[in-house]
């Protein structure tokens, strides 16, 4: 006890040095958070959910460029096909062209024109 008592006299900034270095941690844990929920939030805004004719757009793109029929080899056994590699560059290509756009068109355009079968079939019953 006098030896604690006698460590105060003579370092009595001890105790203060130890809760600034937790303050500070704290401070930065709580920066790191905030920052790391900021860059969560915008990069959930930046990428909205997908419509259904986005999907199906996707889709058809990926199975255009033929990547579907190596994917499970390259997925499952781990084999490295050339012709796998080709096929995904092929589906990025086709996936950030204006090929998307179109078949998300084509596939907004189906799907209304199914709209209307259905609703003329429904009144015509």
């Amino acid at each position: 006890m006098q030896v604690s008592l006698l460590n105060s006299f003579v370092n009595p900034w001890r105790h203060v040095r130890r809760q600034a270095a937790f303050v500070a941690v704290l401070a930065s844990l709580l920066a790191q958070s905030a920052v790391a929920g900021e860059v969560g939030q915008s990069a959930a805004a930046a990428q909205a959910p997908l419509t259904r004719a986005e999907v199906v757009a996707d889709l058809r793109l990926w199975h255009r460029s033929g990547a579907d029929q190596y994917a499970e080899l390259a997925r499952y056994y781990g084999l490295n096909v050339a012709e796998y590699d080709q096929a995904v560059a092929e589906y990025k290509r086709l996936r950030t062209g204006p090929a998307y756009a179109a078949e998300v068109a084509k596939v907004l355009a189906e799907e209304q024109a199914n709209r209307g079968v259905a609703v003329s079939q429904a009144t015509v019953r």
